[in-house]
């Protein structure tokens, strides 16, 4: 029997010649494809949609549109002629060779299987492809019956494949060892390949054709397992798939039910219920299975051979006539034996010696095929033995590789632990000085405010006393000129007023009231003075040098924060007025109070000169710098505040190694105002 794959494609393509006669090809064509392979644009396939179109066939569906596919095929064979890209080359190939294998052409299939292999010689991204092709070509050796080119070219293929192998690869790589172990007799193994064939199958892929061949696949190992053991199981289970295959393909049964009705009658014939056996073959012979051309003279031998066992002569004539397939060496065997045995009860020597002969030649060949199968059966497990032992090594190998990495690996663990120990403590200590440094700052800028607050309460208990020693001598000052002063101009109008009543002459009396005039004003502004010398107040002063001094005392080289001070004493007190004073010694002051607080410095530097007609001033520190939102405080918009009111430039520069705060403005006021 050959394999029930092989058969049932040759049924479906003579099945498809019948149907596609009276079919309306464009429109039946793009119904009958499925929503996933429709083209955008039925009148004009894109390359994409063709090659996918062919990779993805089913047999009932290319035999029954061959005429359309074939001008698929034929475009796509003059498109690879002119394909720059290697890899749609290689594809185009492997769905052309799809194609040939659907329908039967294994030469052609062949042959587009070696184009993609040598179109993606050399290009790793290809090796999928490459071992797909390898794989296709070993299962088209195993139907030709060359075991040896098929093993040949399934090892190529899983040598490119490598690991892990998807399942594609995987299905095409079970299904040539299954028809392997077929054509080598091993069908245990060849069943074994079967359920991994159909594991494989996605769920969406249950009763499809290639589903439905794996099924019919297994049915014939069971029975032939039955031929050779004879146990019932085995037969029982050929019995529950074949029905299974009809009643899952009723609306495909003048396709498959050929077939199961064949297989049955086999089960039937091997089990001795003749006469059942031949009304399933008569079934599986229907003159309905003729309109599509095929003879299936398996079953016509099998049916004669019911017919000789039950002692009817047609039978023999049956057997006679029959023509079978060169390679199929069981049914020729049986054929032979049957037609030795019945010349040589008939006393036909010449006849018997010829049926004998051929007898005994398919008789050896298929005890070679069986040696060769338990050959190949014990280099395969001797070549396991041999992997598994150099598996072994090489796990030996791999577990002192892992022993010496894992000693490795913990020694880094433990330098890793070590180094982030390290890192913590370190990172701890840098935390720590950072807070004692700001505590530190703030601790100092608190000082810095208390001690502006003592100078700022001595500075007001100085100008208090001054203001109350001024008071009282502008007191005694006013009291004298106006006890002096006042009263003498007073007796002055009065003689000047007696003495112009008493002039004679016109002119004398004018000299006299313009003398009264004068003394009149002179009284008074002498008035206004005394008024504006008891009440004036004195405006507060401001000393930037002392506190310099006080800075540079206080934040000495004993302090965690050391200030010095660079300035111009005599020229700063001779020369800055009693405003630039207040302004300069709150901008230096801010700017000090700023580096303490936020900085985290070590060192402060303030200088502060006089140049021709310019003061300078400049604040500088090794601290962290400040950032953005620092830099647009309140502190140093005041600071900016106050040197614009000087008619100066502030400028501040900052980054991780320090701060500076410098700027300049005029000595004169009216002197044009900077940025």
């Amino acid at each position: 029997m050959q394999s029930i794959r092989y058969l049932l494609m040759v049924l479906l393509l003579a099945a498809s010649c019948f149907f596609s006669a009276t079919a309306q090809v464009s429109d039946s064509f793009y119904r009958a494809l499925p929503d996933s392979l429709r083209p955008a644009n039925r009148l004009a396939l894109s390359s994409l949609e063709k090659i996918n179109l062919l990779r993805k066939l089913n047999v009932s569906f290319a035999n029954h549109y061959q005429a359309e596919l074939s001008l698929i095929v034929h475009d796509l064979q003059q498109a690879m002629q002119q394909e720059p890209s290697q890899r749609k080359t290689v594809l185009y190939a492997l769905a052309i060779a799809n194609y040939y294998e659907v329908v039967l052409d294994y030469h052609k299939a062949l042959h587009y299987c070696e184009q993609a292999v040598h179109y993606a010689a050399g290009n790793s991204s290809l090796n999928k492809e490459s071992a797909k092709a390898y794989l296709s070509m070993a299962t088209y050796y195993a139907v030709w019956f060359k075991e040896d080119s098929a093993l040949n070219f399934l090892y190529k293929g899983m040598s490119v494949a490598g690991e892990p192998v998807d399942n594609d690869l995987a299905l095409v790589a079970n299904n040539a060892y299954l028809l392997i172990y077929t054509r080598l007799l091993l069908y245990k193994q060849a069943l074994h390949y079967t359920n991994e064939c159909l594991r494989l199958l996605p769920a969406t892929a249950r009763w499809n054709d290639d589903f439905t061949f794996f099924m019919m696949d297994k049915a014939y190992l069971f029975m032939q397992l039955y031929k050779e053991e004879k146990l019932a199981p085995y037969a029982d289970s050929s019995y529950r798939l074949l029905h299974q295959v009809i009643d899952a393909k009723k609306q495909q049964s003048r396709l498959w039910y050929m077939q199961c009705f064949f297989m049955l009658g086999k089960l039937q014939y091997l089990q001795g219920r003749y006469d059942n056996a031949i009304r399933y073959f008569d079934s599986s012979l229907m003159p309905a299975y003729t309109h599509f051309g095929f003879v299936p003279n398996e079953a016509k031998l099998y049916r004669g051979l019911c017919l000789y066992a039950l002692g009817k002569p047609e039978g023999i004539v049956t057997l006679k006539q029959l023509k079978l397939y060169e390679k199929s060496f069981e049914q020729l065997q049986l054929q032979n034996q049957v037609l030795y045995l019945h010349a040589k009860s008939h006393g036909y020597w010449r006849d018997a010696l010829q049926y004998y002969e051929a007898f005994s030649r398919y008789s050896d060949s298929i005890a070679f095929i069986t040696q060769r199968g338990k050959i190949f059966e014990s280099e395969k497990k001797y070549n396991a033995v041999q992997k598994e032992a150099h598996i072994a090594i090489l796990q030996r190998d791999n577990l002192k590789a892992r022993a010496g990495r894992v000693k490795i690996i913990v020694a880094g663990v433990l330098v890793v632990l070590l180094l982030v120990i390290i890192i913590l403590l370190l990172y701890r200590y840098n935390k720590k000085q950072q807070m004692q440094r700001r505590a530190d700052g703030e601790k100092l800028a608190d000082e810095l405010l208390a001690m502006e607050q003592q100078l700022e309460t001595e500075r007001l208990q100085q100008q208090q006393q001054r203001e109350t020693e001024m008071a009282r001598q502008r007191e005694t000052i006013s009291a004298n000129i106006h006890d002096e002063v006042s009263s003498g101009l007073a007796a002055l109008r009065f003689l000047i007023s007696d003495l112009k009543r008493n002039a004679h002459s016109q002119e004398t009396r004018e000299v006299l009231q313009d003398v009264e005039d004068e003394t009149n004003n002179v009284y008074l502004q002498s008035r206004n003075f005394i008024h504006q010398l008891s009440t004036h107040d004195t405006p507060e002063c401001y000393d930037v040098t002392a506190l310099l001094h006080t800075l540079s005392l206080r934040f000495g080289k004993d302090s965690s924060t050391r200030i010095t001070v660079t300035m111009d004493e005599a020229e700063i007190m001779r020369r800055l007025d009693m405003q630039q004073h207040a302004e300069i010694y709150r901008v230096l002051k801010e700017a000090v109070t700023n580096s303490l607080k936020h900085s985290g410095a070590t060192e402060i530097h303030v200088v502060l000169l006089v140049r021709e007609n310019e003061t300078y001033f400049e604040v500088r520190d090794n601290g962290k710098g400040m950032n953005n939102s620092k830099k647009n405080g309140m502190g140093i918009s005041t600071i900016y505040n106050r040197i614009k009111t000087l008619n100066g430039n502030v400028f501040i520069e900052t980054n991780q190694k320090g701060q500076m705060v410098s700027g300049s403005f005029p000595l004169e006021k009216n002197q044009t105002q900077g940025q």
